[in-house]
């Protein structure tokens, strides 16, 4: 299984894969729940259970499935999330390059995303405070200052909506932010399972006991106790947008208010279009971050179009960003389990 890259690559939009009826319901399955047997998607679907693992498998060595992964809700294990907006000076390709890979071996790193727009990379990290993430920020600007021109961060405030799957309906996922992080006391071995499960979360219970020391039973309380304390939200897929011929735009907006009307509305408008992948309310300069997942720049019109004509009365300024690469997507960054 590929592991440590990103879902968005135009180089992979020539390899381009079509799934079909049953790869797509497999997916959405997968999708809300990873580590759903291989049995009870073949009563879902009408398929044998050898028909359901071969599809998966198929899925696997195509690249399109990327990884089984936990979401994890870092709030819970006492980390903030951030965004990085950086614009650089592309004229040092060596230094550009050489920031890439050392944010991509950073442990606070999530995911980074290279822009074909005004920004060149958005970065995602988490941090115990703002003051942590001022200094790592700091770090990066006294090495890199000779080609950061611009930069812009975002602190996460609320996710509405979670969708892994672009032809999916979505999985709400609302959260209110909150004064301090709710940690949850884990040990090293429940560290040490949440590192397990983020390579492949579908991973039998005995595989994971043989690489801890403990029995399934064991692994199989320990996990409930995670999925029932929250930091596991739920189990998912990573998937290769650009083989199945999707684009990635990352959308932001400036409000001229955001009441609570205003919030229920975006709230129910966010969970009408499947292609939004995702939605978040932020802190600092745009108040809301969207990811769209679109086939034709048409569709990707329609969506931006609907956006300003619903929110007419309360948009102030909006930016559209399209992907050209995501370079990592890590959910289950180092710094967690090397402390």
């Amino acid at each position: 299984m590929t592991k440590h890259v990103g879902r968005i690559n135009e180089e992979y939009k020539e390899k381009k894969i079509k799934v079909d009826e049953k790869d797509k319901k497999i997916l959405m399955l997968l999708s809300r729940g990873a580590r759903m047997p291989a049995t009870q998607i073949a009563k879902k679907i009408h398929l044998s259970r050898d028909a359901v693992s071969y599809r998966i498998n198929r899925l696997v060595e195509k690249g399109v499935i990327l990884r089984f992964f936990p979401e994890i809700k870092f709030l819970k294990l006492g980390y903030y999330t951030f965004n990085l907006l950086l614009q650089l000076d592309e004229n040092d390709y060596d230094k550009n390059e050489k920031l890439i890979h050392e944010l991509k071996n950073h442990p606070n790193i999530v995911g980074i995303t290279e822009y074909s727009d005004k920004w060149d990379l958005g970065i995602i990290l988490i941090a115990k405070s703002v003051l942590e993430f001022d200094n790592l920020l700091s770090e990066f600007e006294a090495k890199y200052s000779d080609i950061i021109l611009e930069r812009n961060q975002l602190q996460l405030l609320k996710t509405y909506t979670i969708n892994h799957v672009p032809w999916d309906v979505h999985y709400t996922q609302d959260y209110k932010v909150m004064t301090s992080p709710e940690p949850v006391k884990m040990d090293k071995i429940d560290s040490e399972i949440l590192r397990i499960l983020s390579e492949n979360c579908r991973v039998s219970n005995y595989e994971v006991g043989q690489k801890v020391g403990l029995s399934s039973d064991a692994i199989a309380y320990r996990i409930k106790n995670l999925v029932k304390e929250r930091v596991i939200k739920k189990f998912s897929i990573m998937l290769n947008y650009s083989l199945l011929d999707y684009d990635w735009y990352t959308f932001a907006i400036r409000m001229k208010m955001f009441d609570k009307q205003s919030e229920s509305k975006f709230k129910a408008f966010v969970n009408n279009h499947s292609r939004i992948r995702r939605a978040m309310k932020t802190l600092g300069n745009w108040d809301l971050i969207l990811y769209i997942a679109t086939t034709t720049p048409k569709e990707t019109h329609l969506i931006v179009k609907d956006i300003k004509k619903t929110f007419s009365k309360t948009i102030l300024n909006y930016q559209t960003w399209m992907a050209y690469k995501e370079h990592m997507f890590e959910p289950f960054p180092k710094i967690i389990y090397s402390q």
